[in-house]
């Protein structure tokens, strides 16, 4: 109901993934949800914030016995089992894939995996935040930019080619 009659589209096109990918795009795509919703707040379209709690995900498995967080691809390959986990700030869980490859796993294995997911999360979560005031920075040095060289060059509308190159830098930096 917050964002009206919008509708935001993330796709995430993963191509040779394995769940450390795949998981990585779904926290990635919060943190341009996060820009998009930002974006439509400080042009007025959007008035109250529609997103409550953040989300991310992680790739867990065990590798010979040892529960571990974000498998790299030799790990994976060998795994006794994999699992993706997509965890909402707060301590909810959106979704769980989980697999026994080489061996099975008794439910003190999955609670293992879970817990190594919250921590990997709780990282992310932490990150995604400095992502956000990354964004955030540089769209108040833009526009102070844009405003100082409006000044300089002294003109009193708008030079959108100018305004482009400001941001093609910013965003090179």
């Amino acid at each position: 109901k917050k964002l009206g009659e919008r509708q935001i589209v993330l796709d995430c096109d993963v191509i040779q993934a394995d769940g450390g990918t795949r998981t990585a795009s779904i926290s990635g795509a919060w943190v341009a949800l996060r820009l998009a919703v930002q974006g439509l707040m400080n042009k007025g379209l959007v008035t109250q914030d529609p997103l409550e709690r953040r989300v991310a995900a992680v790739s867990c498995g065990i590798f010979q016995g040892t529960p571990v967080l974000d498998l790299d691809y030799d790990e994976d390959s060998s795994a006794d089992a994999d699992a993706n986990f997509v965890l909402i700030e707060g301590g909810h869980i959106a979704e769980v894939q989980a697999t026994a490859e080489g061996a099975t796993y008794d439910e003190e294995g999955l609670l293992r995996l879970l817990r190594l997911a919250r921590i990997g999360c709780d990282r992310i979560f932490a990150g995604q935040t400095e992502a956000e005031r990354v964004a955030w920075l540089r769209r108040i040095l833009h526009n102070t930019l844009t405003d100082l060289v409006r000044q300089f060059v002294q003109a009193d509308k708008r030079n959108v080619e100018l305004e482009r190159s400001l941001q093609d830098s910013l965003a090179q930096s």
